[in-house]
């Protein structure tokens, strides 16, 4: 049986509108830099939303799945999906700040915990998105976002943010020259020093599956 973490995230302006505005699986594979993350899920279902509004509203499962599979029975097909995998866990995340997204094959996702959320915020938003607009700009990247944490809450979850950076291959990316192109009358050591205002739980690599256009 395969394990799957959901992940609803709220979706920055200019996302599809509908009952939701998008869905994603990704096969999911986690780097730990700590000693809190046990590694569980094998898949992540992530469903964004425009906002509230739409987050609450009835997603009228009945009708869209009788118009899409006409000779199928919703009851008989969510059986099959509930039997074939575990529901590890559900998080809600809102989005803080993001460059435009591309088409992309990979997510790398890092979780962080922050003490103070305004610096940490304004940190990456000041100093580190221009960074990753240099790195979208010269093809590396497909695109960055930053997320801060709805759900769940409490001492037994280590981390309050997520970084996401998009991708459509994996390796090595210019990002110390990417800063400094983005930054040229600022120190690169004085700008890294500034991730000490977070701590790096740990790190996902995630390969798309399948995606709603």
């Amino acid at each position: 049986m395969s394990a799957i973490g959901n992940g609803t995230f709220f979706a920055l302006p200019g996302a599809r509108s509908g009952a939701t505005s998008g869905c994603a699986v990704h096969l999911g594979q986690t780097n730990a830099s700590s000693n809190h993350v046990k590694v569980l899920q094998h898949f992540h279902a992530v469903t964004t939303y425009l906002g509230e509004e739409q987050l609450n509203a009835d997603p009228d499962y009945d009708e869209t799945f009788e118009a899409v599979h006409a000779d199928k029975e919703l009851a008989e097909e969510m059986r099959r999906t509930m039997a074939s995998r575990e529901r590890v866990a559900t998080t809600l995340w809102v989005a803080v700040d993001s460059t435009e997204i591309k088409e992309h094959r990979y997510a790398v996702v890092n979780m962080m915990h922050a003490e103070d959320s305004d610096v940490y915020e304004r940190m990456e938003s000041r100093t580190f998105k221009p960074g990753h607009e240099a790195l979208l700009d010269s093809g590396h990247h497909t695109g960055w976002s930053v997320y801060a944490l709805v759900s769940p809450t409490g001492t037994s979850i280590p981390y309050n943010y997520s970084t996401v950076d998009f991708m459509n291959r994996l390796g090595p990316a210019p990002v110390a020259e990417s800063m400094i192109s983005a930054h040229p009358d600022q120190d690169l050591e004085a700008m890294y020093e500034l991730l000490k205002l977070r701590e790096n739980v740990s790190s996902e690599t995630w390969a798309l599956v399948a995606e709603t256009k």
